[in-house]
């Protein structure tokens, strides 16, 4: 696992950045150090926001939950195996998620001394949810934003 990079996470240290940018080359700032003081004190987020959006994009996510049941039974003439298997997994980017549902069927029957048939039967169904940008990095899309970007949900939640 990498180790991540130093990224500006506030808005008063974008805001200095900038700054020290401008005064660099000679030229005034180009905030006002109240405006700077607003953003670190973080009492109004709404006007103020100081959003973290490498947390944002790809915080504590990726949880997963599988569960399977297996059923099994036979004599000596017929084997037979069902499996059902539930899988549900967050993605590691902003709202995407998978849900799956699976079942296989093994089934052997033994028709003389020298001869058995079987068969295996396989059926899936999945509902995925793509995120909504297609981003192969989400590192990369957390470092475009700037954290004078709000976290804006849709009615949802997502």
């Amino acid at each position: 696992m990498g180790v991540r990079p130093e990224y500006v996470t506030d808005g008063a240290q974008w805001i200095e950045l900038h700054n020290n940018y401008a005064t660099s080359g000679g030229n005034q700032p180009n905030y006002p150090q109240e405006l700077i003081d607003a953003y670190r004190n973080g009492n109004d987020p709404l006007l103020y926001p100081n959003t973290d959006w490498i947390d944002v994009m790809a915080g504590d996510r990726a949880p997963m939950t599988s569960h399977t049941l297996t059923i099994s039974g036979g004599n000596e003439t017929n084997k037979i195996r069902t499996t059902f298997n539930y899988l549900n997994q967050d993605g590691i980017g902003l709202n995407n998620q998978q849900e799956r549902y699976s079942i296989r069927i093994n089934n052997e029957n033994k028709i003389s001394k020298n001869l058995n048939l079987g068969f295996n039967l396989s059926l899936s169904a999945s509902d995925i949810i793509p995120p909504l940008r297609d981003y192969q990095n989400y590192d990369a899309l957390g470092l475009e934003n700037t954290p004078h970007i709000p976290v804006i949900q849709a009615p949802d939640g997502r």
